[in-house]
């Protein structure tokens, strides 16, 4: 082989290696991006559940176990005891419950592993984006989700969720004003039920007794 066709070799050798390790580096990176956007999907779709499940439960504590309408703000739970009560056991109730849940939710399909964490706070009824730090009628829910076990792509910083909601107390002070009833529909039209009888035998009159004949006079005749 001459000196020129091994050059060539070697050349073409190199083109190849290139050509392939560009290939599988797009593969890679095809792989890492599908992974993330699953990711992101089931995070998502994580964090809408806990939102689902938050509009579910009853606004406060208070509010529960109440009959009448709560007048002021300042009845509702105060916010540096917003979260899960030892009365509750181990059940979730009422809407601040969630405030410092943390937990995660394993994928039954892929094992994969999504950490969650909520946070529940007061907020202005006019601005949803202001924390308050005193009681309104109004608290919002912040969920975050994030991948945590090691299937998640590698070198790049793990996406979080964040998603959120709001929750507000009304209750009519005057009773539900409902409109008035239609009527009740008319009675189903049925024909009339005939029972049949036995016939009632015709009774005649007695006949008067019939005359008896008067006797005919024999004629009277003379002699002359």
């Amino acid at each position: 082989m001459s000196t020129g066709q091994t050059l060539f070799t070697i050349f073409a050798f190199a083109v190849l290696t290139t050509v392939l390790l560009r290939f599988y580096e797009n593969n890679a990176i095809a792989h890492d991006d599908m992974t993330r956007n699953r990711d992101r999907i089931m995070a998502t779709s994580v964090a809408k559940s806990y939102l689902e499940l938050s509009q579910s439960l009853e606004f406060d504590q208070s509010s529960m176990f109440s009959d009448t309408t709560i007048r002021t703000p300042a009845a509702m739970t105060p916010p540096e005891l917003l979260g899960k009560d030892t009365l509750d056991g181990t059940g979730i109730d009422d809407f601040d419950d969630l405030n410092g849940f943390e937990g995660e939710e394993v994928m039954s399909d892929s094992s994969a592993i999504y950490n969650v964490s909520c946070r529940v706070y007061y907020v202005d009824p006019e601005r949803v984006d202001r924390p308050s730090a005193v009681q309104t009628f109004v608290k919002r829910l912040d969920v975050r989700v994030w991948r945590a076990d090691g299937g998640a792509p590698k070198d790049f910083p793990v996406d979080t969720i964040a998603l959120f909601t709001t929750s507000a107390y009304f209750r009519p002070t005057k009773g539900l004003v409902r409109p008035p009833a239609p009527p009740p529909p008319p009675p189903p039209v049925t024909s009339p039920t005939y029972v049949s009888r036995p016939p009632i035998p015709r009774v005649s009159p007695p006949r008067p007794p019939r005359p008896r004949p008067r006797p005919v006079p024999k004629p009277v005749t003379y002699d002359s």
